[in-house]
């Protein structure tokens, strides 16, 4: 394509060697622009390539096809968006939108996490591991037991906001689930709280703390106290000789999972408490023996408190 260049164009018109056209001036003598065949076959020929670029005939009838054309080529797709992904650009449209691609990253182990290029702030959901479960109080001579004392759950966050810098690689250990209370004749082994979830600087969740295992006695057997916790867990009945009121207390529960499960007072021994479920729960404790279990019957143990995890969404 070009300009008017015939000897009548207005020369430089719109600045050097862009000429234009000119209808003269009779009072002067200027002449008004004179158009030929070839300006004008390169006005048709530009247009006309458009439209047969895109595969459209032309029509004599038409006055569309120019802009019908133009659309059929940039949006060459039923779905335009789909060309930026198929040409790999989906970083560059989002960064000149000032976004960035979304995601999410699950860790049950503990490892480290490397903050995506664009992006300065991560939500978060996280817990740290639940505590253990107390033991029921057995049996020794003529005693019986009470119910141990429950897990309390770890310490969580719920979808919290933390802002950060791309590229910055953040550590994070995963807290582990408290060991529960394994039962004896007399007093069972001491449970263990749930670990600390850290995430780097950002945040520390403290562990739940284990149950307290029950005691045992010959008139009144008391039951466990709780594990401190979020929430804490709960007390273990208190046991009696000819009633099976000894039993042990469900762990506390995280966001994240049910605390576990109860073990009952029993006249063979006491049923264990079940560990917690998903990720921050407390482990049940165990029920006490009662009545007509053997002399040195035991208690029953205490569950396992369920592991930390961390979510990251961005």
């Amino acid at each position: 394509m070009h300009r008017i260049d015939t000897p009548t164009a207005q020369k430089d018109k719109f600045g050097a060697g862009k000429n234009g056209f000119t209808r003269g001036n009779p009072q002067t003598g200027a002449p008004a622009t004179d158009l030929d065949d070839d300006f004008f076959d390169s006005i048709q020929e530009e247009l006309a390539g458009i439209v047969e670029a895109s595969g459209v005939a032309m029509d004599k009838s038409k006055r569309n096809q120019v802009l019908t054309a133009v659309k059929a080529l940039l949006l060459s797709r039923a779905h335009p968006f789909a060309d930026i992904k198929a040409d790999g650009a989906v970083a560059e449209a989002l960064s000149n939108l000032g976004l960035h691609e979304t995601g999410f990253a699950t860790l049950t182990t503990s490892g480290s996490f490397t903050v995506p290029a664009g992006v300065t702030e991560l939500c978060i959901s996280a817990v740290a591991g639940g505590g253990g479960g107390g033991s029921g109080g057995g049996g020794d001579s003529s005693f019986f037991g009470g119910g141990g004392g429950s897990g309390g759950a770890g310490e969580s966050i719920v979808k919290r906001k933390f802002a950060v810098s791309p590229g910055t690689i953040i550590n994070i250990t995963i807290g582990s689930g408290g060991i529960g209370s394994i039962a004896s004749t007399a007093t069972g082994s001491a449970p263990t709280a749930g670990g600390n979830t850290v995430i780097g600087s950002l945040i520390t969740l403290h562990g739940g703390q284990p149950g307290i295992n029950a005691g045992n006695g010959q008139n009144t057997a008391p039951g466990g106290g709780y594990g401190q916790g979020f929430p804490t867990g709960s007390y273990g009945g208190d046991g009696n000789l000819s009633v099976g009121s000894g039993n042990g207390a469900p762990g506390a529960s995280s966001p994240f999972g049910g605390g576990g499960g109860a073990g009952r007072a029993g006249t063979d021994q006491g049923t264990d408490g079940t560990a917690g479920s998903g990720y921050g729960s407390g482990g049940g404790s165990g029920g006490g023996k009662y009545g007509t279990a053997p002399l040195t019957a035991r208690g029953g143990n205490g569950g396992n408190g369920a592991p930390g995890i961390v979510m990251i969404e961005w």
